[in-house]
């Protein structure tokens, strides 16, 4: 049966722009690879390794190589030598997007299989896998499925709480309505929540999030700066005027502050859920991404003239610390 493909569309590409393949992912695809020199003579071998060469060449805009026996019975070692080294460099040379381009055209040759490439790239936690469907006349087309940022962030709000999904609507809301107060008492309220989900007992249930903090602190996988900032944030949440208690004087906390303050909110919930799994799965996590950000919130200097302890110091600290949503394409 004829397999087409489905070129990757400039936005698949740039999204993929920010995407990053692993090492040892980019080894195990390697590894799909060796299996066609390694399984045949070396004469009939090198075929097939020069047509997966110039396939992970193409989308790089590299040339074809002719493979050419020169009239002669078999191919000069120099030929097998250049084609091992080529087939080496095939999945770790390329840029993520060009790495998705070319695992799309060799699974549509047929020279590696759609499901063992979809098993690497989901250990790898990538946003990207390859899709077989059935076209319009009978053959196989092969395409990309690219997650987009706003369907990974959806989706671990979604696996959230309820009662969380509820609040960072609700949060949505009010952002849509200016009230940054609102704003602010919302994110606190997120935060409770999201702690007694995670400490996960009856006798906290109608407490303060003040009244079981360390309790909280000892079950959740957070960065105890970030943690820090939690707390403040509740606290602050009490004090400040329309988000806690009413009062007559006007509400201290910006549109910045509370833009910030929703992005960090959801970026919290997403990391105790992701902290918490690679923790099952791994029994560590020494290579968490939220590591480097605790390590980036506690080396922040505090803010001129504003006392180290405040919310807003410690708000301009985190923020500064969130893993970017930018990854620098590798290099080619």
């Amino acid at each position: 049966m004829k397999i087409t493909t489905q070129v990757v569309t400039p936005q698949d590409a740039k999204l993929l722009s920010r995407e990053v393949v692993s090492d040892e992912a980019r080894l195990r695809l390697t590894r799909l690879l060796r299996v066609w020199p390694d399984r045949r003579d070396l004469e009939v071998g090198i075929v097939f390794v020069n047509r997966i060469v110039n396939i992970a060449r193409a989308p790089m805009g590299l040339p074809v190589y002719v493979l050419d026996s020169g009239g002669e019975e078999y191919y000069a070692p120099v030929e097998h030598a250049w084609h091992q080294g080529e087939l080496e460099l095939a999945m770790r040379r390329p840029s993520t997007a060009k790495l998705a381009e070319a695992l799309v055209d060799l699974a549509a040759a047929r020279l590696v299989d759609v499901d063992d490439v979809n098993e690497v790239l989901a250990q790898d936690g990538v946003s990207f896998s390859l899709v077989e469907d059935e076209g319009t006349f009978g053959d196989i087309v092969v395409s990309l499925r690219v997650t987009s940022d706003t369907e990974i962030e959806a989706a671990a709000v979604d696996d959230a709480h309820p009662n969380i999904r509820h609040l960072i609507n609700r949060m949505e809301t009010l952002i849509t309505q200016d009230d940054w107060p609102g704003v602010l008492h919302t994110s606190a309220m997120v935060f409770e929540t999201l702690a007694k989900v995670v400490v996960n007992l009856a006798s906290v249930e109608n407490q303060t999030l003040a009244s079981f903090f360390d309790r909280y602190r000892k079950d959740s996988k957070l960065p105890s700066p970030l943690l820090d900032y939690i707390l403040e944030i509740y606290k602050r949440r009490n004090v400040e005027p329309l988000a806690g208690h009413g009062q007559t004087a006007a509400p201290t906390v910006t549109k910045e502050e509370a833009l910030l303050l929703a992005e960090l909110t959801r970026v919290a919930v997403r990391l105790e859920r992701s902290l918490s799994e690679q923790d099952t799965a791994k029994g560590s996590r020494s290579a968490s991404p939220a590591n480097a950000a605790a390590a980036a919130i506690a080396k922040q200097p505090p803010a001129p003239n504003a006392p180290t302890s405040t919310p807003a110091a410690s708000l301009s600290a985190a923020s500064a610390a969130v893993p970017p949503s930018v990854a620098p394409e590798r290099t080619k």
